[in-house]
């Protein structure tokens, strides 16, 4: 009777955006038993990882200011990446387990489309981590890590960010579904986001340009720069942010559309 209801009520609503943002609301709070609580582990995890691997490298390179403004930012990109690894092969591993694929699939939702549910709520999560970020590198390196809000760059680094986790959401889906990936693949693939993303591509010497293929390079540098940590110049970071852009959100429709296509030729096999 449950399901028959949310199915109604979720054709009725045009908009596929409203109707994948609700179902991901749904999904967590009946299917998952998701509970608020949970948010809160998730921006402790991420303060812990931060405190083990980055404040050490801060504390003692001798350049705090400097240090801290290289790395953390980086930091806050991988966890949005790294989180959205987790959700896309989480999604389709428990959303077949739980029946729940073939469901919102036939109530018209597209993986495109929710996707970006997902985005948002790891972005709200992301947002208030590196919050708590802040408050405690504050506390114990006396370094305010708060971006500049520049007009252009700040729109650039939400959009770039925005595309790189539409980008690792598609991709990781569709190893999953595609090549069969197991999920412990997913730290293999996560710890490549390592490169360009907590550290500056610079920082691997004269091979360090090629962590421009990785998606989480571009935002991770922007927000670098905003904190005060500056390897491109203004104008060449607007430039290579935008073919990035462009480029990334090209590849991820694209990924998203093999994926799509994929899943429709499995579902009857998958929930056999």
């Amino acid at each position: 009777m449950f399901k028959e209801n949310v199915r109604k009520l979720l054709s009725e609503l045009r908009s596929d955006i409203i109707r994948s943002a609700l179902f991901t609301y749904l999904q967590y709070k009946v299917v998952f038993k998701y509970v608020w609580y949970s948010e809160v582990s998730i921006i402790l995890n991420f303060v812990f990882w931060i405190s083990i691997i980055i404040l050490p490298i801060v504390l003692y390179s001798g350049i705090t200011t400097k240090a801290a403004a290289m790395y953390v930012p980086g930091c806050f990109v991988y966890f949005v990446l790294s989180s959205m690894m987790w959700v896309g092969a989480g999604l389709l591993r428990h959303g077949v387990r739980e029946g729940v694929l073939y469901f919102y699939w036939e109530c018209g939702l597209r993986m495109r489309n929710l996707a970006i549910g997902y985005i948002f709520r790891e972005l709200v999560t992301a947002v208030l981590a590196y919050i708590v970020l802040i408050v405690f590198m504050y506390a114990y390196t006396g370094v305010l890590l708060l971006p500049e809000l520049d007009p252009l760059l700040v729109p650039l680094f939400l959009l770039t960010l925005f595309a790189s986790a539409y980008l690792v959401f598609a991709l990781t889906q569709l190893l999953y579904t595609k090549v069969k990936m197991p999920t412990g693949w997913v730290n293999i693939v996560q710890f490549v986001l390592v490169i360009g993303t907590v550290a500056p591509p610079r920082v691997f010497g004269p091979q360090g340009f090629l962590a421009v293929i990785n998606p989480g390079t571009v935002p991770a540098t922007i927000l670098r720069y905003l904190t005060g940590f500056r390897e491109w110049s203004y104008l060449d970071l607007v430039v290579i942010s935008v073919l990035h852009l462009i480029a990334v959100m090209t590849i991820a429709l694209f990924l998203f559309r093999c994926l799509e296509r994929e899943l429709k030729r499995q579902i009857p096999e998958l929930l056999i």
